[in-house]
């Protein structure tokens, strides 16, 4: 979603807002234990490779 568009329906939009839509933002803050942020993916993936001997 551009600026433009989110002012289109939300004229107080500035940039800061852009973060809020930014999918790599939405994933990266989802780093809490089980979650589906990046580190926690990796972390997962290095558990399992190890647990099934890859």
């Amino acid at each position: 979603m551009t600026l433009e568009e989110m002012k289109s329906v939300f004229p107080e939009a500035d940039e800061s807002m852009l973060k809020l839509f930014d999918p790599v933002h939405a994933v990266e803050t989802r780093d809490v234990y089980g979650g589906t942020g990046f580190k926690q993916v990796e972390k997962q993936l290095a558990f399992w490779k190890e647990q099934l001997g890859l």
